[in-house]
């Protein structure tokens, strides 16, 4: 048995598995480590914070949560499971496509701008063969088919350029990856597949799904209920099996890796050279063209074309996870890789300040006119402050305003962001005053927060007349600058956070708005209410809910108390079936006092737990999601444009 155990070990391919494996493992300590370090520095992590953090870095995606004690939970979740697999797809495909690079001596930077064309041309496949005609199987081969081809003349443009001009392929590559970024943009500007008939969405390319195209789920969906995977992990995984086959069971594939090992000496014994690098680069670009493919014919997301005046991230993970194979394989140690900043999402909001400030100037209307914005904001706002109806100006109103709901240490364009939206929603009250003697109140459930010039002086002491003077220069900067849509002053309602992604205002009030849509909401991580947790026991979870309704039918194990949910698009609660009465997340908030709809429900260790993100109605704008955007460099203009789709930036006018 041990001689059995010693001639396993000696084989290479298990050498090559438990090198990975030992490289993974040497990342989980290192991470662990560092976490430790940061924990015997600061005082305020306590040590059973310090080890669970150690815990979540092992095993982070077998938590289920925490229990009534708060202490972590674990097992077995599906659907974080199958999220992390729908996740990893692209990364296999990236990873691959530069590790094909590294085997050859090459360094394939180009990945990013590989993926963009993968996903410029599949979704164009996808979405511009009539699924009327074409059996939407055929089509999903034609779109996967020609992401790929795509990736791989993309890839072979470096290679061409390595080849025959010796022009080093990284600095080749560079040069791809923004010319991929600007056609992509400027392609899907002017295609028919842009999404506005969903409210008034902009710089986003319909799901595949819009034609009836989207990867089989072949029974995944079944065993990771919830979760988005689908068979694209297969075909990535069927993917990476043929490059292996290809690479090392091929005579091709020994010529790429002997003119990697060597050029000159591949060479010498008759390799064509020249060809093996133009090759590698093609089937290195064929493989991020794949990433691209899978990932936006799965059907779970619309793609963000102006996002790519910035690169995708996946294209630059890939890289990471090859140079993790690298060093594990003994194939290029000590190659270095200029990290670019990750979006998770971003795919979902980044796109130029530039670009979106000239289409912000485009609306403006007449912004270098001063005199309408100075009538405006010197007009006097009547106040209703408790009891006591205040006569003040716009400025001085909006500045308290702005003092209330922001914290001070916000961007100066996130703040702007803030005055702008607070100036369109009181504009829009003094056209429709909610109050008898007043235009708006000091109540934010009711208006708007607002606070007293008497109150921030002993709030801020000696800060006061520079926290002052900071925040009334903010509001003259934006001076008599409104969001209107068709004309007309627009709804501008704003929260804390989202959680991740805004909700459609037709989701939370019924009434569908075009400018209030759902949009994603990233690095609001920061935020103090991002994530709470509210606790019942069964007992009082039962007496809420059957003095609401008294038909809920709760006996037996409180188990089986808990039916099925569905979410709205924004990731709210739409309806959540309990005693077999369907409720809406809405209710469920008001009903437990819930920071907001975006929840999950289980019942743990005999509580009922409700898992929150966010806080507040999460329609509209997100604050802290505008600070995010603004330390990205953002500017106000551009934030507002995200956050209302399709509304304009203009000067009020009475």
């Amino acid at each position: 048995m041990k001689q059995k155990l010693t001639d396993l070990y000696a084989k290479n391919g298990t050498k090559k598995v438990l090198a990975s494996l030992l490289s993974i493992l040497a990342g989980l300590l290192l991470g662990s480590i560092v976490v430790i370090i940061v924990g015997l520095a600061e005082q305020k992590i306590t040590t059973a914070g310090m080890w669970e953090g150690v815990r979540l870095i092992f095993a982070g995606i077998l938590s289920t949560g925490r229990d009534a004690a708060g202490a972590l939970t674990w097992g077995f979740n599906a659907q974080n499971v199958g999220n992390m697999l729908f996740r990893a797809m692209p990364l296999i495909m990236t990873g691959l496509s530069v590790a094909v690079a590294f085997k050859t001596g090459l360094f394939n930077i180009g990945a990013p701008g590989q993926y963009l064309m993968g996903t410029l041309v599949s979704l164009s496949v996808a979405l511009g063969i009539p699924s009327e005609s074409v059996p939407v199987g055929i089509i999903w081969l034609l779109a996967f088919l020609g992401g790929m081809l795509a990736g791989a003349l993309w890839g072979a443009i470096p290679g061409l350029l390595k080849a025959l001009l010796n022009i080093n392929e990284v600095l080749a590559c560079i040069m791809t990856n923004w010319i991929a970024a600007n056609l992509v943009t400027w392609m899907f500007d002017i295609s028919s597949f842009k999404n506005v008939t969903e409210g008034t969405k902009s710089g986003y390319i319909y799901k595949t799904t819009f034609n009836g195209v989207a990867t089989p789920k072949l029974g995944l969906d079944q065993l990771f209920p919830g979760s988005q995977v689908n068979a694209g992990i297969l075909v990535a995984i069927i993917l990476a099996i043929v490059v292996y086959i290809i690479m090392e069971k091929t005579v091709f594939g020994y010529e790429l890796k002997a003119c990697g090992a060597n050029r000159h000496a591949a060479r010498y014994a008759g390799i064509h050279d020249r060809r093996n690098i133009v090759c590698s680069m093609a089937i290195a670009g064929a493989m991020a063209g794949a990433a691209g493919a899978l990932y936006y014919l799965s059907g779970n997301t619309e793609f963000f074309w102006t996002t790519y005046q910035s690169l995708p991230s996946e294209g630059f993970d890939g890289i990471a996870v090859a140079l993790l194979a690298a060093l594990a394989f003994g194939l290029l140690p000590g190659m270095e890789q200029q990290w670019i900043p990750e979006d998770d999402g971003l795919v979902l909001l980044v796109e130029t300040d530039a670009a979106q400030n000239e289409a912000a100037q485009s609306v403006s209307g007449a912004a270098d006119d001063p005199d309408p914005a100075e009538a405006l904001d010197n007009r006097t706002v009547r106040l209703l402050a408790g009891e006591e109806i205040l006569e003040l100006s716009m400025e001085d109103y909006l500045t308290g305003v702005l003092l209330s709901e922001m914290p001070v240490d916000f961007s100066p364009e996130a703040r702007k962001a803030q005055v702008v939206a607070a100036r369109t929603f009181t504009c829009r009250k003094l056209e429709s005053p909610k109050h008898t003697q007043a235009d708006v109140c000091a109540d934010f459930a009711c208006c708007q927060a607002w606070t007293s010039r008497g109150d921030l002086e002993r709030k801020y002491g000696d800060d006061f007349t520079a926290v002052w003077q900071s925040a009334q220069e903010l509001v003259r900067e934006s001076a008599g600058e409104v969001l209107t849509f068709g004309g007309e002053l627009i709804d501008a309602v704003y929260f804390s956070c989202s959680g991740g992604a805004t909700e459609a205002a037709v989701a939370v009030w019924g009434t569908d708005v075009p400018y209030l849509q759902s949009v994603q909401s990233p690095g609001e991580e920061l935020a103090p209410r991002f994530s709470s947790q509210e606790i019942f026991a069964p007992a009082e979870f039962s007496e809420i809910l059957r003095a609401e309704n008294p038909d809920v039918h709760l006996t037996g194990s409180p188990e089986t108390w808990v039916g099925e949910t569905a979410y709205t698009e924004g990731g709210s609660v739409e309806t959540c079936v309990i005693g077999g009465i369907a409720f809406s997340g809405t209710k469920l908030r008001q009903l437990f006092g819930l920071n907001s709809a975006r929840f999950t429900l289980m019942l743990k260790d005999e509580q009922f737990v409700f898992d929150v993100q966010g806080f507040g109605h999460r329609v509209g704008m997100s604050q802290y999601g505008a600070e995010s955007m603004a330390r990205l460099g953002f500017s106000y203009r551009t934030i507002l444009l995200y956050y209302y789709q399709g509304a304009e930036i203009g000067r009020y006018e009475a």
